[in-house]
């Protein structure tokens, strides 16, 4: 048989390049047998975002703290921004510009002090929130010594002052708070609910039994970048219109070293 690499000058290269291109294409096409199943969140669930939740109470938060949060898989984080008519959380700033260089979407609660004015108290807000990616809170969980009614009408007045100035609100709140009260705001707004538990479905209160929750905090000590942080859920398509996503799955994979290096090798080859 003639030897092709010494009877043409091209053809020795011409096979060298075809086998280095079988062996690329080989490499590739092993990849999904050597993916690691990697479940980077414990507690995520099918159809849900991962975000978190932080203020001046989880102490400074570095640059390189955000960055790793990312990269763990969490996407969204509300700010504590503000309290009552004067208060603004010291770390707001700070925490707002390390999240959003991250890549985090970023949106603000407000700890509502319902026996202060609703309308001052969005005022207050606003004015120290700015710009967010995915809106503004109402931090329901104090009833401030007011009757319901009272507390019904400030929350009214706050969620109304936000959906005219960002187009949408948010409520936090929990069924141990909502359930005893005569509390049913009558505007629209997203539903935030807070029950830490295991369990895939949180405890909604009765008012919110009508459809699912918008965003769930479902744990106050979560590990996050080697910090015990609140975690939360937000419904992936409310989380993909609020933020001009695709709503499209969320996934992670993970590739061994010898794989990476295996496609080095593999397009050298080539």
């Amino acid at each position: 048989m003639t030897n092709q690499e010494t009877t043409s000058p091209y053809a020795g290269a011409y096979y060298k390049t075809r086998w280095g291109f079988n062996y690329f294409l080989s490499v590739i096409k092993s990849i999904p047998d050597r993916i690691e199943p990697y479940n980077l969140l414990a507690g995520a669930l099918p159809g849900t975002v991962p975000g978190i939740d932080v203020s001046h109470w989880q102490g400074d938060l570095t640059p390189g703290w955000w960055v790793t949060a990312y990269n763990e898989g969490y996407r969204f984080v509300f700010l504590k921004a503000t309290e009552g008519l004067e208060f603004i959380d010291p770390k707001y700033e700070i925490n707002k510009t390390n999240a959003q260089d991250a890549g985090f979407k970023v949106g603000a609660y407000h700890f509502a002090r319902p026996e202060k004015s609703g309308i001052k108290q969005a005022e207050h807000f606003i004015s120290v929130a700015g710009e967010l990616d995915i809106g503004g809170v109402w931090d329901l969980e104090d009833d401030g010594d007011v009757a319901d009614i009272v507390v019904n009408s400030r929350t009214e007045d706050f969620l109304t002052a936000l959906n005219a100035h960002y187009g949408y609100s948010w409520m936090y709140s929990a069924a141990w708070f909502l359930d005893p009260r005569k509390i049913n705001p009558q505007v629209p707004y997203y539903r935030w609910v807070a029950h830490w538990t295991t369990a895939t479905d949180p405890y909604m209160p009765r008012i919110w039994r009508d459809r699912e929750y918008d965003a769930w905090q479902h744990s106050d000590s979560e590990e996050v970048a080697g910090k015990n942080i609140n975690a939360d859920r937000m419904q992936q398509t409310l989380f993909d219109n609020l933020t001009g996503g695709t709503n499209g799955e969320y996934v992670t994979i993970r590739l061994k070293q010898e794989t990476i290096d295996d496609l080095r090798r593999a397009l050298d080859e080539v």
